[in-house]
């Protein structure tokens, strides 16, 4: 593939950070744009690449991941990909990005992609049941992170109530972290 430049070290620390990375942005991209776009073809990713087995397993990845959400979206009302939020905490002012804040009627929904590994079994597939999964996603503090998002856009959106969820692009599952 003439895209790819130069191999990265080959440990999977690195290449796992890569396909996160690239995952991301394929996903924002293309969410912005409303059809399929590949970083790598409009030069966003500019890092040295890993081997090409992981080049195309993440552009797989995300490809999958975003059809998935294509298809999840098309019962919202509305979405904004990449949202930059801010508050006050006791220590100073925290900012972060929400990767996806979706308008529903009934609701708004906050989610957060995560292309986890060490949640599946080899073959791919969730290696534990969804209430397992949830308690592990808490003990990685990824509810913190969507309790922050939610607080900051409760500020906006005080006539529905406000879900976050967590999108698992690795096996496109999606788990309600905070109802």
């Amino acid at each position: 593939q003439p895209f790819i430049k130069q191999a990265m070290s080959g440990d999977g620390e690195s290449d796992r950070l890569w396909r996160g990375n690239y995952v991301h942005q394929a996903i924002d991209l293309s969410l912005k744009r409303k059809s399929w776009v590949d970083p790598l073809a409009f030069g966003f990713v500019r890092q040295s690449l890993p081997e090409k087995n992981v080049v195309e397993a993440a552009i797989l990845e995300a490809k999958q991941s975003y059809d998935f959400l294509q298809n999840y979206l098309a019962h919202a009302d509305d979405y904004l990909p990449e949202v930059s939020l801010c508050g006050l905490a006791p220590d100073g002012l925290i900012t972060g990005k929400a990767d996806l804040v979706v308008t529903h009627e009934d609701r708004v929904e906050i989610i957060d992609y995560k292309s986890i590994s060490l949640l599946f079994s080899g073959d791919g597939e969730l290696a534990k049941d969804h209430d397992e999964l949830k308690e592990e996603l808490v003990h990685r503090g990824y509810d913190k992170q969507l309790d922050f998002y939610r607080q900051c856009l409760s500020n906006i959106h005080r006539d529905k109530p406000i879900v976050c969820s967590l999108f698992l692009t690795k096996n496109l599952t999606m788990v309600q972290m905070i109802p």
